[in-house]
């Protein structure tokens, strides 16, 4: 299942892999192997956009298993089925319930499936909850990623570069340190970042390097690069997830392009 989701990007041959195995007896809440089925075959849904299908599985297992990331899709599915009341009632529901952390995932995650539809004023509301739940000076990186996504990139270049001083060689956050670099109109340091960020190139990275080479690119609006680092990230292994290509929207603007289809059929 995870082969064919994660690896080769079809989800249409998960449900089959799935039905070999019934789920009728059981027992989730002490079987994590059964958990990550119905995790998976739920992911595998939501690609195919049977939203429905999903949302009973995950809505069935999150009343048992308090897991964000079985969470997290149940959002996504609801968001993508245009079904709002459901995300705003579960979020308060929640916000009385789980961690502070956990609330902070979900605010980031909720904000980023909004931004993917082009629905920027709800995906603002949500980035800014989340902002809204730390102090000022926080090095966290969900705080950095919801300054960059709500496209504050004053703040996120300030809050990025707390965590870069700490983790040097954090691929994800040298590209958005990068691309803010650049919408703050400092181009030399943002050329001298994406610098690093290929410095850090090595054997055995399955192209993450490429993958955030082509999310600079994609805030740089440079079609070109953008589809030429994807075709090389996924050629090299990069995996489909929840976070990556048709779910990534940093590159919202290219879901509908042939060039872009052709880089998420590529092992088909």
């Amino acid at each position: 299942m995870v082969i064919a989701l994660q690896y080769i990007n079809k989800p249409e041959d998960v449900s089959s892999i799935f039905n070999e195995i019934s789920t009728k007896r059981m027992d989730v809440e002490n079987c994590v192997y059964c958990e990550y089925r119905i995790y998976v075959k739920a992911l595998a849904d939501i690609e195919l956009k049977n939203y429905t299908s999903a949302i009973e599985l995950l809505e069935k297992i999150t009343r048992k298993l308090s897991e964000n990331y079985l969470r997290k899709p149940l959002f996504s599915a609801y968001i993508r089925s245009k079904n709002s009341k459901k995300v705003d009632d579960l979020i308060q529901k929640l916000s009385l319930l789980i961690p502070i952390k956990d609330m902070q995932e979900l605010y980031l995650h909720i904000g980023k499936e909004y931004l993917r539809l082009g629905l920027q004023v709800k995906a603002t509301f949500y980035f800014e909850k989340l902002i809204d739940t730390f102090k000022n000076n926080s090095e966290n990186e969900n705080l950095s990623l919801a300054y960059f996504y709500n496209q504050d990139y004053t703040n996120a270049e300030v809050y990025v570069s707390k965590i870069l001083k700490k983790d040097t060689s954090n691929i994800g956050l040298l590209s958005k340190l990068a691309s803010s670099q650049f919408k703050n109109g400092k181009i030399a340091a943002s050329k001298e970042t994406i610098a690093k960020l290929k410095f850090l190139k090595k054997d055995y990275q399955y192209g993450s390097i490429d993958y955030a080479l082509a999310q600079y690119f994609a805030i740089l609006k440079n079609k070109k690069k953008v589809i030429e680092h994807l075709l090389k990230s996924v050629s090299q292994g990069h995996l489909f997830t929840t976070l990556s290509y048709q779910n990534d929207p940093l590159f919202a603007a290219y879901y509908e392009d042939e060039s872009f289809k052709k880089i998420i059929n590529f092992w088909h």
